[in-house]
């Protein structure tokens, strides 16, 4: 009878692999079922699991390390996820032991969850790949020649991002299944993240589509303080051993914070040591940012909180320029994610919903003085009338641009792009509706303006995955929502954040918003 899985080790001592055995023993699933292979030694893990593999009798295989050591359903929970989809990449879980420090407590408890965090839920992230069994099909295995032996880290992430290109769909199991020994020390785990900055960086050289996957596309995750502290940090090139040694001076609670920060600063200088350029480090730290307007007011309207005076709007391009910020049209923004590029650093796209005929009359001209270029979201079905979705407000009954003005904002180099039909609210309507509203959206003004828009922006800022589904469906390359913060290469194309600008804005408060990412936390 042939064996259901071979589960591959990779690496270990003679002590580890015999450990490794003895816990396979205890397996729930039969014995008749298993095929245990070994790597030949002076192999790397790469390059063993690929000789392993080639001589696995089992459809499917589970890679994995010595030091893991496997709980009893740990086959038969990764073999389930293979048997429910053939399409299916099985991710275990694994837990980490506990050390005595702060720190080493830390990388027990929430590192692998403080990594994850920056990626959408709904979907598996290829990095929880990183260091977890993992498996997979044979064929499908062998027909990607396997693990890339050039690599030094991340051998499991690069896997999972090629099948996820190939069509398969990462599944992770629903608990622990198995462990991995605690750190001995500090000064083993600072050691870690480090090398797994330094190997985050040379995989993004190996394969650029990994950036937006990778925790080295979230450097601004942390927030605005933690991150101030770690470019002053890293530039100073502090070792992140003298920061852990203040740990134990801190009182319990500041000290576990103290602790995230410390190994988070470990992998970024890890980052910084392998990836020396200047220009490419700045890209990093300074992400773009996306501001959202709505109306523009002349001197006889009263401020409000989607009506931005005429006057502020000025001052507040005129201070982007002094602070050196790069104004670019959102597509641009997209285009560089499609490449897996960095935009330049302190990139800033300016962006208007709903498309008032004030956008057109009052914002141009100081767009055209000051050289900048925006992106104006337009409601389809609407061009020409008024806004009649809202009932009351600053907004309701103002009236939208007609389609000839639509094309001299074009022919000013400024950019246009979908806002649905009508503007409903896309996470509270039928789902059937969606297609509707957000293709017709994109057919009405590619018939109108004579060829297709590239980018859409969610009425009220709300969306939900069907919506985003449907976003990506219609064609359009990327989209905006209104959550604030800035665009690491981690936040998904299809939900860039947004910073909203208010018609009550003082001209420090417009500076804070954009140096921080995001309004005051009253949300003045």
């Amino acid at each position: 009878m042939s064996p259901a899985v071979s589960i591959v080790v990779a690496g270990g001592t003679p002590a580890e692999l015999g450990r490794f055995a003895h816990a396979l023993e205890g397996q729930t699933l039969p014995p008749s079922e298993i095929e245990v292979l070994t790597s030949a030694p002076g192999l790397s893990p790469a390059q063993g699991w690929n000789e392993a593999a080639r001589r696995a009798g089992a459809p499917l295989l589970i890679f994995t390390r010595a030091d893991f050591g496997p709980a009893p359903d740990f086959a038969r929970s990764l073999l389930a996820i293979g048997r429910r989809s053939g399409d299916a990449v099985g991710i275990g879980r694994v837990a980490r032991n506990a050390g005595r420090s702060a720190l080493t407590r830390y990388a027990a408890e929430l590192w692998e969850v403080d990594r994850l965090a920056p990626f959408a839920a709904e979907r598996v992230p290829p990095l929880a790949a990183a260091d977890s069994p993992l498996l997979v099909g044979r064929e499908r295995f062998l027909g990607l020649s396997g693990f890339a032996p050039e690599l030094e880290w991340g051998q499991e992430v690069d896997l999972a991002l090629r099948l996820l290109a190939a069509g398969a769909r990462l599944e992770r199991t629903e608990t622990a299944i198995g462990t991995r020994p605690a750190f001995h020390g500090n000064a083993e785990l600072l050691a870690r993240a480090e090398s797994d900055g330094r190997g985050s960086a040379l995989l993004y050289r190996h394969q650029s589509s990994s950036l937006p996957h990778l925790e080295l596309g979230s450097y601004t995750a942390a927030g605005r303080r933690a991150v101030l502290l770690r470019n002053r940090l890293l530039a100073l090139g502090v070792h992140p051993p003298l920061l852990a040694s203040l740990t134990r001076l801190l009182p319990t609670a500041t000290g576990d914070r103290w602790a995230r920060f410390v190994v988070s600063y470990a992998f970024w200088r890890g980052v910084w040591r392998e990836l020396t350029d200047r220009d490419a480090r700045q890209r990093l730290q300074e992400p773009p940012v996306i501001l959202m307007y709505h109306a523009i007011g002349d001197r006889s309207e009263r401020p409000g909180r989607y009506v931005v005076p005429e006057e502020r709007f000025a001052a507040q391009l005129r201070w982007l320029r002094r602070r050196g910020y790069r104004p670019v049209r959102l597509e641009e923004i997209f285009e560089h994610r499609r490449q897996f590029r960095l935009p330049p650093s302190r990139s800033v796209a300016i962006t208007f919903d709903d498309g008032y005929e004030d956008n057109h009359r009052l914002a141009l001209p100081h767009l055209r003085r000051a050289g900048m270029p925006a992106t104006f979201f337009l409601v389809s079905a609407r061009l020409g009338v008024a806004n009649g979705w809202d009932q009351d407000g600053e907004l309701a009954g103002r009236r939208l641009i007609e389609v000839e003005q639509a094309h001299e904002l074009q022919a000013a180099g400024m950019e246009l792009g979908g806002h649905t039909r009508h503007h409903p609210p896309l996470s509270e309507i039928d789902p059937g509706e969606l297609d509707g509203e957000i293709a017709g959206c994109r057919a009405d003004l590619t018939q109108a303006l004579g060829g297709p828009v590239s980018s859409f922006a969610y009425p009220y800022g709300k969306t939900s995955p069907a919506a985003r589904d449907a976003v990506e469906r219609a064609g359009f390359l990327g989209a905006v929502c209104s959550r604030s913060g800035f665009n690491d290469p981690a936040v998904p194309e299809y939900a860039l954040r947004r910073i909203e600008i208010r018609g009550t804005d003082s001209l420090a408060d417009f500076a804070g918003a954009v140096r921080r990412g995001h309004r005051h936390r009253s949300g003045r």
